[in-house]
């Protein structure tokens, strides 16, 4: 079982190469996936061997319709929400995850 569902609606695509890698330095001792929601996909999200545990589904709705459609394809055991434009990224998700269990 994955531990960490991360949906994220976005439309601001040229971030998520920064965002995937963010997550990925902050999230070392857990599992995760990340599913971004919205009308464009980046291309990262192709390189199947460094984003394997990458989703996109395509949405042109409301961002909070996003994360809903996000939050019924998440298989983690806990589910967060994140944003494409927050400029200090995804931080401490290793400190939450063991506050958690």
């Amino acid at each position: 079982m994955i531990d960490l569902s991360i949906v994220i609606p976005s439309i601001r695509i040229e971030n998520w190469p920064e965002l995937l890698e963010n997550i990925a330095k902050c999230c070392t001792k857990y599992s995760y996936e990340v599913i971004f929601v919205g009308p464009y996909a980046h291309s990262c999200i192709n390189e199947s061997d460094v984003n394997q545990n990458v989703k996109f589904v395509r949405d042109l709705g409301s961002p909070n319709r996003c994360q809903q459609i996000g939050l019924t394809l998440a298989e983690g055991k806990y589910v967060t929400w994140l944003v494409d434009d927050y400029d200090e990224g995804p931080n401490r998700i290793d400190d939450f995850l063991d506050l958690l269990q």
